[in-house]
């Protein structure tokens, strides 16, 4: 329901660039080579220097650095969620703990106030509206 309600709300806003292919339903990372190669095929056309560039960025922990508070903000304030789903994302963020097992033996829970759950259907929508929004 929640992802649901998101992704409506970024559709609805166009806040996900026609070229972004990773984490929607019916754009794979193949699509995403096949529109590079053409843009590649048409400068090259096109182009008296027939030069074409790419930059390709990976970000290191992306998903660890997302300002959880600053999230909740811009949800309520820009995305206009509010009452239950607002603290429901509020703890899915904010009640987090991780532990870590060595061996046999067995830390202390340690809490996350911070970053997103990787592998979360919601990790992604939450990641681009916390950075780029």
């Amino acid at each position: 329901m929640i992802l649901a309600r998101l992704k409506y709300f970024l559709d609805l806003n166009n806040l996900l660039d026609g070229a972004q292919y990773g984490f929607r339903r019916g754009h794979g990372t193949t699509d995403q080579v096949l529109y590079m190669c053409q843009k590649i095929r048409d400068a090259q056309n096109n182009k008296p220097t027939n030069h074409s560039m790419a930059v390709f960025l990976e970000m290191s922990k992306a998903f660890d650095r997302v300002w959880n508070h600053k999230l909740i903000i811009k949800l309520h304030e820009y995305g206009r969620i509010n009452g239950r789903a607002l603290v429901w994302i509020h703890d899915f963020l904010g009640r987090r703990a991780i532990r870590v097992k060595y061996n046999n033996s067995l830390s202390d829970n340690c809490k996350i106030s911070q970053g997103v759950p990787q592998g979360s259907v919601l990790a992604y929508s939450f990641h681009h509206l916390s950075d780029c929004y």
